[in-house]
């Protein structure tokens, strides 16, 4: 099998796998930019292959896991606490204000 079209085709999936993910949990990194990130990944980040590197790259993305499931846990409460109070509820009525806003 030829190796350049093996890569290309590889190269391809990554790029729809990543054009898929969802960055803020609804909208997709979609197709230009993934393509774009493949691009520039493969000429910088994209050297640096080994076991340490790998290793690196696994611990810094369970760190990012971690950090949104304690956003995640931050948001409920605060929205837990706004709801006890009546001023808060009242300020997340106004266009542009949310829970965050209104707690802080």
């Amino acid at each position: 099998m030829d190796k350049g079209g093996y890569e290309a085709r590889l190269r391809g999936s990554r790029q729809r796998r990543h054009a898929d993910i969802k960055y803020d949990g609804r909208h997709r990194i979609g197709d230009e930019l993934a393509r774009g990130l493949c691009e520039l990944a493969a000429h910088s980040i994209g050297r640096h292959d080994g076991p340490s590197y790998r290793l690196q790259t696994r611990y810094v993305c369970e760190d990012i896991a971690t950090l949104r499931e304690r956003i995640k846990g931050l948001d409920g409460d605060i929205q837990r606490s706004l709801d006890q109070h009546r001023v808060g509820q009242l300020l997340t009525t106004i266009d542009g204000i949310g829970p965050n806003t209104a707690a802080a």
